[in-house]
């Protein structure tokens, strides 16, 4: 877990001021850095990078820093169904890349994405039936 400020520093986004009805809903809308291109596929796209410390990261339930493991998961992949337009979008992390930041020495952390387009056979008008 990173403090507010570290989130900040390593963390380019631009942030929305939403309307009431969208706070009500919990939608929060930000500007990330990542360029989802219709029908372009991107393996281990750079973002950017940081140079991290130990000292950045956030004490965990009264737990001495020696008791801690800390990590940054530095590679999104982005899975997107389409037909003729966007029907769905799935974000996960590789918990096998990660950046450790444990130890007392500096860690310079590349953060990379990568998207793949996988045509899939679910209607524009039934994509939310996941949900419900």
């Amino acid at each position: 877990m990173l403090s507010h400020s570290l989130a900040r520093t390593i963390n380019p986004l631009k942030e929305k001021k939403e309307a009431f009805g969208e706070a009500l809903n919990g939608n929060r809308l930000v500007s990330a850095p990542y360029k989802l291109d219709f029908l372009r596929d991107k393996d281990s796209e750079f973002v950017w990078k940081k140079k991290f410390m130990k000292e950045e990261a956030v004490n965990q339930e009264g737990k001495e820093p020696s008791e801690c493991k800390y990590c940054l998961f530095k590679h999104i992949h982005f899975d997107i169904g389409y037909k003729d337009r966007v029907i769905e979008i799935n974000v996960r992390v590789d918990p096998n890349i990660l950046a450790n930041l444990t130890e007392d020495q500096a860690v310079e952390v590349k953060f990379l994405y990568t998207v793949k387009w996988n045509e899939t056979n679910i209607p524009f008008e039934k994509r939310m039936d996941k949900y419900s």
